[in-house]
């Protein structure tokens, strides 16, 4: 019989992990001892995970997740390189696909903890995630763990704290299950088919790249960042950024409310310092996306972004003379460029602010 351990992970750092084991119909089994051939499935706190509906290219699983980091880091006002992004299963669903970020640090410890309990997960799935989808639109599914509420509904899914699980409803009816069999059965049915695995990308138990060739990843590289998508992305980021300064004022209001006036002004006034830097990489990554919209063959390998507001792109092109035309383009703006080639068909532009 094919069974499923589900292991629950809590948000405190000494706490143990709980185990559930479920057989194939989604049932919880009385014994939670790990069968040959099992299925692990780690359940994480997604009270760190960002849950988000993105419009994505779909052409590649690769260049979709490309286009995650760079909105959603625009978005949580985290740098890309720190942020881990993974796609739900919906493919194309209306309101665009879930994904899922997380800085990769955090990823990396909870996968630590897990191992140190003897667990090495199959599938990493944020506990919210669990919950079946809300039969009624208006009434999100929402169960109790451990002082915090599981939420999911058709647009929002998340865990958080009760206080501000409530206030983040609204006026949305929630009635959290309380109940310990009725809460775990809950989860164990959604552990049969989880509609995301943060172990994608750099986290992935097994990657295609593995088996290819140094020359067969850079062209892949080169096809999946297709130019295109990529100035789409960028162009949906800008184009939000006044919305994105009205949503940090009433994000900051909200906790103020919730938190009340214990609420730390420090750590309010360095989220609105990281979300100005985020801002501050669209502006920067701009003219580069402009420039590469006019030299076909380019592609983006890498992008490092500083808080100096200068930046760092590493272009992929079979050419060798190709990222030519892209440096002349940007150095008629207003930041300094500089070029350096590297191997393998790649270039270095260095853009930073002109004095």
């Amino acid at each position: 019989m094919n069974t499923i351990r589900l292991v629950l992970l809590p948000e405190a750092a000494d706490a143990p992990p709980r185990v559930l084991r479920i057989d194939a119909a989604g049932r919880l089994l009385a014994d939670a001892a790990p069968a040959p051939a099992e299925r692990t499935v780690l359940a994480v706190p997604a009270a760190a995970i960002a849950l988000l509906r993105l419009e994505l290219p779909s052409r590649s699983s690769a260049q979709a997740r490309a286009a995650a980091v760079l909105l959603a880091s625009e978005r949580l006002a985290l740098r890309p390189r720190a942020l881990h992004v993974a796609l739900g299963t919906d493919g194309r669903a209306a309101g665009g696909r879930l994904v899922a970020a997380v800085e990769g640090d955090i990823l990396q410890a909870w996968l630590d903890r897990a191992a140190a309990a003897g667990v090495a997960a199959d599938l990493v799935v944020p506990d919210c995630l669990l919950l079946p989808p809300p039969l009624d639109d208006s009434c999100p599914q929402v169960v109790e763990l451990d002082g915090s509420w599981l939420v999911r509904g058709e647009e929002v899914a998340f865990s958080a704290e009760a206080k501000l699980a409530r206030a983040v409803l609204g006026d949305a009816p929630a009635a959290p299950v309380r109940d310990p069999a009725e809460r775990d059965a809950l989860l164990a049915r959604g552990a049969l088919a989880p509609p995301l695995d943060l172990l994608q990308g750099a986290f992935a138990r097994h990657t295609e790249h593995d088996a290819v060739a140094p020359r067969r990843r850079l062209l892949a590289l080169a096809a999946a960042l297709a130019l295109s998508p990529a100035l789409l992305w960028l162009a949906d980021a800008v184009r939000h950024e006044a919305a994105a300064r009205s949503l940090a004022a009433r994000s900051d209001a909200l906790a103020a409310e919730v938190l009340g006036p214990a609420a730390d002004v420090a750590d309010l006034a360095a989220a609105r310092a990281e979300r100005d830097a985020a801002r501050g990489f669209a502006r920067a990554t701009a003219p580069l996306f402009a420039a590469l919209e006019t030299v076909p063959g380019v592609a983006i390998q890498r992008l490092d972004y500083a808080p100096d507001g200068s930046l760092s792109a590493v272009l992929v092109h079979a050419d060798p003379d190709a990222a030519e035309p892209v440096r002349a383009a940007l150095a008629s703006g207003a930041m300094a460029v500089e070029a350096a080639p590297g191997d393998a068909g790649t270039t270095t532009l260095t853009l930073r602010p002109q004095s």
